[in-house]
């Protein structure tokens, strides 16, 4: 799902979205509103900064931050990855849009 396609899904289902379109504006975006924003979807794959990067950047503004890894890669590959770290959940893409609402309401 394209981000601005996950930002309209989210919306229907009542969530407020801000969106970045890659991960360093996702971490600056995030350095500005950290108080305001009760979960993240990043993505694994992202121009700039990637997802890894992206992901240790955010805990260290916020540590209790709630993030949900998105990818096309397995499951199996992301948690491996991201071993030892916090993630509030995986979305394995392609994904449906009340799948990640559900994902993302279950979290925040």
């Amino acid at each position: 799902m394209r981000p601005r396609t996950a930002r309209r899904a989210l919306e229907r289902y009542g969530c407020e979205v801000l969106l970045a379109d890659n991960g360093l504006s996702a971490v600056e975006l995030f350095e500005r509103r950290a108080r305001e924003i009760s979960a993240i979807v990043l993505h694994l794959a992202m121009p700039v900064m990637g997802g890894e990067e992206a992901y240790r950047r955010l805990k260290e503004i916020r540590p209790d931050v709630p993030i949900i890894l998105s990818s096309g890669f397995s499951e199996a590959d992301a948690k491996r990855r991201f071993q030892g770290r916090d993630l509030a959940g995986f979305l394995q893409k392609p994904y449906r849009a009340s799948s990640l609402a559900e994902k993302v309401k279950s979290v925040a």
